[in-house]
């Protein structure tokens, strides 16, 4: 169905660091910004290069995260849209994933942001869904087009964590959303997901994080 762009820095000093030792020290400072930037361009031209060399579907979808400075930038449309404009990509086929916290931190800008990146056609998923605030009003207030389950709930084994499981996956079908369950590793996880009609699912069961070239041979097995 799609990848998500994921960051990871090779460092001269520290070897492979993965983004939870970086992205809270970048966030801190306008390194975030750039780096979100840098992101959303490398992520599209990847998505081109496959398309001119016929490595994907024409449906397939690259999801890139937002970082809550960028999302409460008001040159984001504009990014986005110049980002895409360079590269020859179609906007249905780019993602945003943003988090509650990350909106929260200023709703009014977020809300006219993503509106207008909407317009664009840009699809829109909210990442983590369960661990945050899991307020309605922002499903209901935002334009939405995914609620991808936090991977926190698939672990669960209790009664609890399934019935919440269940009722985020009703609530968006009932909202006319697509539903993703996160951190999906085993065949059992997958075979409950897709008996309560999840749409879609993530993780290590169906694949592990990879670097391009990896990525390609596995594009070329399917």
């Amino acid at each position: 169905m799609g990848a998500e762009a994921l960051i990871r820095w090779r460092h001269p000093k520290w070897g492979f660091l993965a983004p939870m030792d970086f992205i809270k020290i970048a966030e801190e400072s306008s390194l975030i910004s750039r780096i979100d930037a840098w992101v959303m361009d490398r992520a599209c031209r990847q998505l081109a290069e496959w398309d001119h060399a016929g490595r994907v579907h024409s449906a397939f979808v690259m999801s890139v995260n937002l970082s809550a400075r960028r999302l409460s930038d008001e040159n984001l449309p504009a990014l986005i849209s110049e980002t895409l404009a360079r590269h020859r990509v179609d906007p249905h086929r780019i993602e945003l994933e943003i988090t509650e916290t990350a909106m929260m931190q200023s709703l009014e800008t977020a809300a006219h942001s993503l509106a207008a990146v909407k317009r664009l056609g840009v699809r829109l998923a909210l990442d983590d869904f369960g661990v945050g605030y899991s307020n309605l009003d922002y499903v209901k207030r935002f334009p939405i087009d995914k609620l991808k389950i936090d991977r926190s709930f698939i672990r669960g084994k209790n009664a609890q964590a399934l019935l919440l499981i269940d009722a985020v996956i009703q609530l968006g079908k009932k909202l006319n959303l697509q539903v993703v369950a996160e951190g999906v590793e085993t065949d059992e996880q997958r075979e409950f997901l897709a008996a309560s009609g999840c749409d879609m699912a993530q993780g290590y069961l169906t694949g592990r994080p990879l670097a391009v070239e990896a990525f390609e041979r596995v594009l070329e097995r399917h």
